[in-house]
């Protein structure tokens, strides 16, 4: 189905007479343009084999000892281990948090292929 004469962009708002189909989206120009330069370098297929065995320990185990040694960082930050109805919110705090991992995600992504 074809857009209805001046649609808005979804992703900036902008009032777009002709928009591009990206997805479910419809795009002006300029993200449609952004879309493309990002999608060739970020969104590439990343075709890589299966993991194979090393001599590393499990990341599992990794993971928890991380757990358990930020979790005993935080109760002596805080004076109290993070529990349920703290007075924060969860949500935001995590949210604020991802954005933090894809900012060092893209960076070491950057700093490793160099684009």
């Amino acid at each position: 189905m074809e857009p209805a004469a001046e649609l808005k962009c979804d992703n900036c708002a902008t009032p777009t007479p002709k928009p591009f189909r990206c997805g479910a989206k419809w795009l002006c120009q300029h993200c449609k343009e952004m879309w493309d330069r990002l999608s060739t370098v970020v969104l590439a297929p990343n075709v890589q084999p299966p993991p194979k065995p090393s001599k590393g320990p499990p990341v599992w185990d990794l993971v928890q000892f991380d757990m358990l040694a930020r979790d005993k960082m935080g109760a002596s930050k805080y004076g109290v281990r993070l529990q349920p109805f703290n007075g924060r919110d969860a949500l935001r705090d995590a949210y604020e948090e991802s954005l933090d991992l894809c900012v060092y995600l893209r960076q070491a992504i950057f700093e490793r292929d160099g684009k």
